[in-house]
């Protein structure tokens, strides 16, 4: 647990945090007018990164990477923080969700369904996405986004 929580330390002293954003910046910054574009290429950001890690390590990453570009953008960084916990939520395979392999063998398979679930979470993911570009008027008025 102590490793893990030292991750965003390491990432920052070893100027990974910096080569992150200068990794990341191409992807992110030419969409920067547009909010919906913007928000949609950082959760495909994230459901790629979920691919390879768990959801902390991809919460950590973009949000290591992410946070510092904020503040480019004119965007509050707690909203880049939401898009990217929200959005590594979502996943596809099995093996991405610890706690749904631990319910589903605890349960005998009678919790739920892998071949139910499999159909239901790309949906989940497509309305999280159009949540977010409904929910870019309300950050507006709030004073979130620029």
């Amino acid at each position: 647990m102590g490793v893990t929580l030292s991750i965003p330390t390491l990432l920052k002293q070893a100027k990974i945090d910096q080569w992150l954003v200068d990794v990341m910046s191409p992807l992110i910054l030419p969409f920067m007018d547009s909010p919906a574009w913007f928000f949609l290429v950082i959760a495909l950001l994230t459901y790629v990164l979920k691919l390879m890690f768990t959801s902390f390590l991809a919460v950590v990453t973009l949000s290591v990477a992410l946070l510092p570009l904020s503040i480019d953008v004119g965007m509050s960084p707690w909203i880049i923080a939401m898009v990217v916990l929200i959005a590594s939520e979502v996943w596809f395979f099995p093996f991405q969700v610890d706690w749904h392999m631990l319910a589903y063998s605890t349960t005998d398979g009678k919790g739920f369904s892998y071949p139910r679930m499999l159909w239901i979470n790309p949906i989940y993911a497509l309305a999280y996405i159009i949540a977010l570009i409904a929910a870019i008027p309300y950050w507006r008025y709030l004073g979130l986004i620029g």
